[in-house]
């Protein structure tokens, strides 16, 4: 289930 940390990840970097 990493991949979904790596899409929570990405998400954040595009809000910032």
């Amino acid at each position: 289930m990493v991949h979904i940390f790596v899409q929570l990840l990405f998400i954040w970097v595009s809000l910032f």
